[in-house]
């Protein structure tokens, strides 16, 4: 997750594209597992959003981006991905 947008692509040997730039933060401790429709939900600290920096506290009027990294095949082979990204401005 960022407070920027950019344009990766095939980050890592990746079959997608990173929509994320400046300083990526990441919640290595929400690895989560899709339902049968693929779909996934975690909890998002908002007092401690994490920057490589260390975490900051998110505030009112910021737009953070999120995007999930996941694993993936292609035409068999195993690789990653990446969802859409999600922009969500907070009140």
């Amino acid at each position: 997750m960022s407070d920027q947008t950019d344009l990766v692509v095939q980050p890592g040997g990746s079959s997608g594209n990173l929509c994320l730039g400046g300083m990526i933060g990441r919640y290595t401790s929400s690895i989560v597992q899709s339902d049968g429709e693929g779909a996934t939900t975690t909890t998002v600290d908002l007092g401690a959003i994490p920057r490589p920096s260390g975490p900051v506290a998110a505030t009112a009027g910021q737009t953070w981006i999120f995007q999930l990294w996941h694993r993936d095949a292609v035409g068999g082979a195993p690789t990653s991905n990446f969802t859409s990204a999600v922009g969500v401005t907070l009140r």
